[in-house]
């Protein structure tokens, strides 16, 4: 919508000054003013509102040209496996990864925090080669944040902070937050037993990211609850998603994200749609993660990191956004 606005107004900038020429060079004519000047101005102003114009435009373009992919199932290694679920009424690709948390020598890396609790701004395939991680997605919400045009934040290597409760393990008593029933906890060092959301941290070792709260005890929670409550409504528009399951054991953790905002390759999905998901895949409990353009899967591949999902970030398909929080996995 923003984008037909813009391109809206620019286009009667331009009939405006089409309009007005004439008279603006006669004012420049009886103000003695080089008409040469104006027509230069009149020029650039025209080349400006085009550029704008294109600019706005061939995003949103793009965006609905991307093919939608086929479906596919592969194991990237013993007890982690990925598989690309494709429909096409209504276009929609979901990437679902399953992890064994009883693999030998698995664990949970999070980016650290400087003494404030911030966190530097990076994409998704930067944080998996810095952290030397098999596997990784974007993570928790963050603040500041801002998507206007001439003044979005965060730009890589900017500041901000994860919302919620966030420990990474090396820094376990500087996060002054509590807990919330959206937190969720895993091993920064191997141990399956330490796999939970909501409570209070199962060790001093866990490292800890929060989101909200989607799936409780096998059944909807939160946001997907009611489509009545207050700020549910975000959860039943389609969007990019990233959310990560949980088994009722704690053997089995699921990361899912949905590609969205292309109309061909996928709209986006519905919080509701993910939970029923992760419920047929035998996930209990579930927390959402930042979406949107934020949403990434990458995973390590013979020449780097490799995205796995075709993320939006300022309306360019394919292209990773800058962002704090990301949660990867070694094994």
């Amino acid at each position: 919508m923003t984008s037909v606005v813009a391109t809206f107004l620019a286009s009667l900038g331009l009939l405006l000054l089409a309009l007005f020429r004439r008279r603006l060079l006669g004012y420049a004519r009886e103000s003695r003013l080089a008409p040469r000047l104006l027509l230069w101005a009149f020029l650039g102003g025209t080349v400006l509102v085009c550029t704008l114009i294109l600019w706005l435009g061939i995003p949103r373009t793009l965006c609905h040209l991307v093919p939608q992919p086929e479906a596919a199932a592969f194991d990237l290694a013993e007890g982690v496996h990925y598989k690309r679920l494709v429909s096409q009424e209504p276009a929609r690709t979901v990437h679902v990864v399953s992890l064994d948390l009883g693999r030998p020598g698995l664990r949970f890396v999070v980016p650290e925090a400087d003494a404030q609790g911030s966190l530097s701004a990076q994409t998704t395939s930067q944080f998996l080669e810095q952290t030397g991680a098999d596997l990784a997605i974007n993570g928790a919400f963050f603040e500041p944040w801002s998507n206007r045009i001439f003044r979005w934040f965060p730009h890589e290597g900017d500041l901000a902070k994860p919302l919620g409760y966030y420990r990474p393990h090396a820094l376990a008593a500087q996060d002054p937050t509590p807990p919330s029933e959206g937190t969720l906890y895993l091993s920064a060092d191997g141990a399956a037993a330490s796999a939970r959301i909501g409570g209070e941290p199962p060790n001093e070792s866990a490292l800890a990211i929060t989101g909200e709260r989607i799936l409780r005890d096998g059944k909807f929670d939160g946001f997907c609850e009611s489509p009545f409550e207050f700020g549910s409504k975000q959860a039943y528009t389609p969007h990019p998603r990233t959310v990560v399951g949980l088994s009722a054991d704690r053997q089995t953790l699921w990361f899912v994200v949905a590609d969205g905002r292309q109309q061909r390759r996928s709209e986006g999905a519905r919080l509701p749609e993910l939970c029923e998901l992760l419920l047929a895949e035998g996930a209990a409990d579930a927390v959402n993660l930042d979406g949107g353009g934020s949403s990434t899967l990458v995973r390590r591949g013979k020449d780097g990191a490799e995205v796995m999902n075709h993320p939006v970030h300022r309306r360019w398909p394919g292209r990773e956004r800058p962002i704090p929080s990301h949660l990867g996995v070694v094994f």
